[in-house]
């Protein structure tokens, strides 16, 4: 940790442990998925249209 600190690249917050990281991982995997969910009405919202072979961001 203090090897962390020194680096000068200290995340807010920092998992630490196996299940913690894989946890948070997927906690944050499926807020992707719902968001992504959305992705056609919230581009049509500013009259934007997404190209069906543009890459999933």
């Amino acid at each position: 940790m203090i090897d962390l600190v020194d680096s000068g690249a200290a995340p807010l917050r920092l998992p630490l442990g196996r299940d913690t990281y894989d946890d948070i991982r997927a906690s944050l995997t499926a807020r992707l998925v719902e968001h992504d969910a959305h992705r056609v009405r919230a581009y049509s919202v500013a009259g934007e249209e997404i190209d069906a072979t543009q890459e999933q961001r």
